[in-house]
């Protein structure tokens, strides 16, 4: 897998990673004094769960793409001039605005593209639900019918530039189509439910283009071959053990492929 950085910075040779980027917002948060309303990402690749939860500490709404963005990025001209109009816009509304200009603006572009606004206060609720998850399917893999169910629901998920970015509610989804044990199921619920139920996770999602149709607004890391070493460092994987379940499906996979 190759690394990946956001905020290139090419005189310096350097960038900011995940883990810097916890360390500048919370300087952020303690020069302002509070939360920032919103971390607007227009970048690509952004809004997954491990990054929601890096910054929620330090940010009250994350407004990102689960698949890359094209070049044009943001439609900055409506969004500001919505803004400058009601510049009392609660950080909510002024989300859920700026993906729906975002998702309106490549219409009919030709461009496949995602957009969604995410709540940092449930990103602990998410992870102690995939936390759940992590336990059901690394069960689930010491039974054939259920590692094969796994298995088929990774290959027809939604993905994205990055193929080991998968739409986390797609997956669930599709797990429970499947013939998994109840626990599974059960746990794949609470994943749906910590995401897209009241007071969920994302507050507003959108995509324009049918290849991204499936598209749930948060996605996650779900790599076939092998596990970036880095990943392991990030509070995600620490809180709900999820690389622990990548590496244990990729064994069983790839055990069986021979």
């Amino acid at each position: 897998m190759k690394e990946r950085a956001i905020l290139l910075d090419d005189d310096a040779k350097d960038f900011l990673d995940n883990l810097e980027m916890k360390k500048v917002l919370k300087a952020t948060k303690k020069i302002i004094g509070r939360k920032l309303d919103i971390l607007g990402m227009d970048a690509c690749l952004m809004n997954m769960a491990e990054v929601g939860y890096q910054v929620k500490d330090s940010v009250l709404y994350t407004v990102g793409s689960e698949e890359t963005e094209p070049l044009d990025g943001w439609p900055y001209d409506k969004i500001l001039s919505a803004l400058y109009q009601q510049s009392d816009m609660l950080p909510t509304d002024l989300s859920k605005l700026i993906v729906r200009h975002y998702i309106d603006s490549y219409k009919g572009s030709g461009e496949a593209v995602t957009q969604s606004a995410l709540d940092m206060s449930v990103s602990p609720v998410l992870a102690s639900a995939v936390k759940s998850l992590v336990a059901a399917l690394k069960a689930g893999l010491k039974n054939s019918t259920t590692r094969i169910a796994i298995a088929d629901a990774r290959n027809r998920v939604q993905e994205y530039d990055i193929p080991d970015n998968i739409d986390l509610v797609d997956l669930c989804q599709l797990l429970k189509e499947s013939s998994i044990p109840v626990t599974m199921k059960s746990a794949c619920d609470q994943v749906i439910a910590a995401i897209q139920g009241n007071s969920g996770f994302v507050i507003s999602s959108g995509y324009y283009g049918a290849p991204m149709r499936r598209s749930n607004g948060v996605a996650i890391y779900f790599p076939t071959r092998i596990v970036s070493p880095l990943y392991s460092r990030l509070d995600f994987v620490k809180k709900t053990g999820w690389g622990t379940f990548l590496k244990a499906y990729i064994n069983a996979t790839r055990s069986r492929k021979g």
